[in-house]
């Protein structure tokens, strides 16, 4: 099961601060990009990009989505 901690804190969070930290815009990638790609997370990276992409398809909500993604995480530590 998920962290409700962290549920709790991504529901909490803004819309704004959630699309810069997870989405990115077209001129800059989501902040945690950055922090992904110098540990080589590239599986969590493509995790990320599937879910930005189910966003903006309009299939999942920002915040429903990055619970289920927090939650996918859990299962791959």
């Amino acid at each position: 099961m998920g962290d409700p901690l962290l549920t709790k804190k991504i529901i909490e969070s803004s819309e704004s601060e959630l699309w810069s930290a997870f989405i990115g815009t077209e001129e800059r990638p989501p902040y945690i990009y950055y922090i992904l790609k110098n540990d080589n997370r590239w599986d969590l990276i493509r995790l990320l990009d599937i879910l930005r992409l189910e966003i903006e398809d309009g299939s999942i909500s920002l915040k429903p989505g990055l619970v289920l993604l927090a939650n996918k995480i859990r299962e791959l530590k």
